[in-house]
């Protein structure tokens, strides 16, 4: 839902006298950059966050070690002749990577590591549902994912859940202003607590980066078979990334997330997903915040990101 968007409308209403809009402005402003905590690079359905690989950053120039913290919260559900999809979950994930550049480009590794559960998040949200007027979630939270497809055996994913992802093995060389990525996803995880796909897929992506705007394009293909998507029949996906630089000189990008779905069934969950995330960028790290503008999203995406510098090493 777009209950934060909702929320900043009716906060900054019309109706309010000047002085206080101004100071409206000036909090959302610090919200939409600081309430947030790690990399979500992207924002995907629950039911195949696990598929998906992330676009990526241009080609870096020194070598790196990235790191990363991730809270979304998920609250989705959809039917239809197909059959149906439920989720009720908060996922955390701490993400670990290299980056290692050379003469023939940047070679880079990445490997999550993911909670699932109930989590913290839907006491608050439910107190801005409720203020809105909309659906609020169970209380206290659960941890759950159902499915059940009409020409499939239905699934309960349930309970607190813990464990390694996929890892992501990428190359990218820089064509500046352009750059292209090749990444591959490995099969790490535990595709039955849907921690991982349970196949591999490649991700062919590339980039175009100004300084005050940038796009970024992906298309998925799953190599063979991959657990998580088999019931729902497979498809290649495709991903944009729009980003622009917020005017007054703020360290706030305004991002735009498109991703086609990687499954022909699935209603809701089949079709064009659309995201909202703002970054604030800080000598800490980026801080992101992503609002989801169709149903089957995490509510709320909250993240951080850091890339540090590798350690010198001594010669002897």
């Amino acid at each position: 839902m777009v209950s934060g968007i909702f929320f900043a409308m009716h906060l900054c209403r019309p109706s309010i006298t000047r002085v206080k809009r101004a100071l409206c402005y000036l909090i959302l402003i610090f919200w939409l950059g600081s309430s947030a905590l790690a990399q979500a690079r992207d924002t995907w359905a629950a039911p195949w966050d696990a598929y998906f690989l992330p676009l990526g950053l241009p080609p870096a120039n020194h070598c790196g070690i990235d790191a990363s913290f991730r809270i979304a919260n998920y609250l989705s559900f959809n039917k239809g002749a197909w059959g149906s999809i439920n989720t009720d979950v908060e996922v955390w994930t701490v993400q670990l990577g290299v980056v290692v550049p050379s003469r023939v480009g940047e070679f880079s590794l990445s490997v999550p590591f993911s909670l699932v559960w109930g989590g913290i998040l839907d006491v608050p949200l439910n107190a801005f549902h409720r203020f809105l007027g909309v659906p609020t979630s169970p209380e206290p939270p659960l941890s759950e994912i159902r499915y059940s497809p009409a020409m499939g055996e239905a699934r309960v994913i349930s309970g607190t859940r813990y464990g390694i992802g996929d890892a992501r093995l990428a190359w990218a060389y820089s064509l500046e202003p352009f750059w292209l990525r090749l990444s591959l996803g490995v099969p790490l995880g535990d595709a039955s607590q849907l921690l991982g796909a349970g196949g591999w897929r490649v991700l062919l992506s590339a980039g175009f980066e100004q300084p005050l705007y940038g796009v970024r394009i992906g298309m998925l293909v799953p190599l063979g078979r991959v657990a998580i998507l088999e019931q729902f029949k497979p498809l290649v996906s495709l991903q944009v990334r729009l980003w622009w630089q917020l005017p007054l000189a703020l360290p706030v990008l305004l991002e735009l997330h498109l991703t086609t779905s990687p499954v022909q069934l699935g209603g809701q969950f089949a079709a064009t997903q659309v995201a909202l995330r703002f970054v604030w960028q800080t000598s800490a790290g980026s801080l992101t915040f992503a609002e989801d503008i169709t149903p089957t999203l995490p509510d709320v995406v909250l993240a951080w990101e850091q890339r540090f510098s590798c350690p010198h090493m001594k010669s002897h």
